[in-house]
């Protein structure tokens, strides 16, 4: 364990800080589009993907199981902070507002790829109080269509 540093400034030879590691993953993830865009040709190929990664984690000087997951954690802030922006913008009438996490600008390319989710929390159905919760053809003002009361 005398053979590792956890804090400081790394040595000569010691490579690159996460942060510089980030930067150039989310550039190397960048020029190879098969990873985010689901009109490239190659976007379903894994065995394409795979030799992607690997090409990916050589270039950057890390492990392929490292670079996949950092880039999971980065795709992951990335859309968690695009829906924050978005939510404050609307929220603020402001559409000047940003994101203050540093690699929020180096990822903003897949802006564009992302597919948003449907929102359950709008689509709710609220049942009024006074209604049944069963389907009975009795004589209560319910049919099939409608089973709650006028």
């Amino acid at each position: 364990m005398a053979g590792r540093r956890k804090r400081g400034r790394p040595r000569r030879g010691e490579g690159p800080a996460l942060d510089d590691i980030d930067v150039l993953l989310a550039r190397e993830f960048q020029q190879r589009p098969a990873f985010y865009d689901r009109n490239h040709p190659q976007y379903r190929n894994r065995d394409y993907l795979e030799g992607m990664w690997i090409d990916m984690a050589e270039s950057v000087g890390q492990n392929v199981a490292i670079v996949k997951n950092r880039m999971v954690q980065l795709r992951n802030r990335y859309n968690l902070e695009k829906r924050r922006v978005e939510m404050l913008q609307d929220q603020y009438n402001d559409p000047s507002i940003t994101s203050q996490w540093p690699m929020y600008n180096y990822l903003t390319y897949l802006g564009d790829h992302i597919k948003a989710r449907r929102s359950f929390t709008k689509e709710v159905i609220v049942r009024p109080k006074s209604a049944p919760f069963s389907n009975s053809s009795d004589t209560d003002g319910c049919d099939e269509a409608n089973p709650y009361p006028p």
